[in-house]
Formats: structure tokens, sequence, C-alpha cells
């Protein structure tokens, strides 16, 4: 199965001691319900010409998909994942128009957070960095080395641990559910 982090899990679990059940599922329903509209902006932004009702009726289309519906109903670790890598999205085409230390570092942030929640997003995340490593000068690319190992340090020693104690089970016979 697929490894996740428990970012999502302690979040969730934060908000609904604090706030309560109905919360968590309406918060979780209306950043969901969000996506489409981040997603229409990053469209406008990235497609100038084109008309704004049909980038917006494509926006749209994400609530036609059972996976999305099903996530935002479930609170499932998706959705929140999709959220931050939008996000990321959405300010990579503003550093596209305009080479800013907020963008970078904005673009970086949701991109590392959307990794935490769901790894699938690396692939993404070294995308942006090949891209930077193009435009930036090498004082930026040194900062924003400093800046990566920072931000995955928690990540590393997280993996480092899970798969020892995996392979610790592994080695005794026994599944990671068997403790």
């Amino acid at each position: 199965g697929q490894v996740q982090s428990p970012l999502f899990y302690l979040y969730a679990s934060i908000i609904e001691k604090a706030f309560g059940v109905t919360f968590l599922k309406y918060s979780y329903l209306f950043i969901s319900s969000i996506i489409p509209v981040i997603f229409y902006i990053s469209l406008k932004k990235k497609f100038t010409g084109i008309n704004k009702n049909i980038l917006f009726l494509l926006s749209l289309i994400i609530f036609l998909s059972p996976y999305f519906r099903s996530s935002a109903a479930w609170i499932t670790t998706d959705n929140f994942g999709i959220f931050f890598f939008i996000l990321s999205v959405n300010k990579y085409l503003d550093f596209e128009k305009k080479n800013t230390n907020q963008n970078i570092l904005l673009c970086i942030f949701y991109i590392s957070i959307a990794v935490y929640i769901r790894q699938y997003y690396i692939i993404f995340f070294f995308f942006y960095f090949f891209k930077f490593f193009k435009i930036l000068k090498l004082k930026k690319i040194f900062n924003l080395i400093f800046l990566i190992i920072i931000i995955f340090i928690p990540f590393i020693i997280y993996y480092y641990h899970f798969f020892k104690v995996n392979n610790i089970h592994q080695s005794l016979g026994k599944n990671t559910f068997d403790i």
C-alpha cells in the first residue's frame, strides 16, 4: 500500500477536537469546493486568449469526478493534497509572469505541503526546482536548496523511522498492522 504521512490526519484530529466533527466535515467540503475556483484562476493566468466562460466551464468539470466528490464527502487526503497542489501551480504561474521571492517561496511551500500529504506530488516538486534552477541566479538557488532541506527534514526523519519500524516488523514476519 501507499505510505501516507500522518500530517493530514493530525490536522484533521486537531480540528475535530477543537470544533467538532460537523465543523471538520463542512470545512473540508468548503476547501474541496474551492479547488475548482483556484483551478479556474490558474487557467485564466495560463490561457489568456481563451474565452473566460469556456475556462470556467472547464474548471467545473472537476465536480463531475466521483473520485473528487467521494474524497470531499469522506474527508480523505486526496482533495487536501490537490488543494495545495493547485495553489502551488497558481503561484508558479505567477512566478512565470513576475519572478519574485514571494512567488517562489509560496510555490515551494504549497508543493511541500502537497508532498507531505500525498507523496506522488514530488514529481512536480522536481519540475519546479528545475524550472527555478534554469531562471534563478546562483545565490537564490543555494537559498532555495537550503529552504528545501529545512522543509523536508521532518519528512526524511519520518520516513527513516517508518521504514526502520516497517523493516523490523517484516524481518520478524509481522505485518505493520499486527502491532
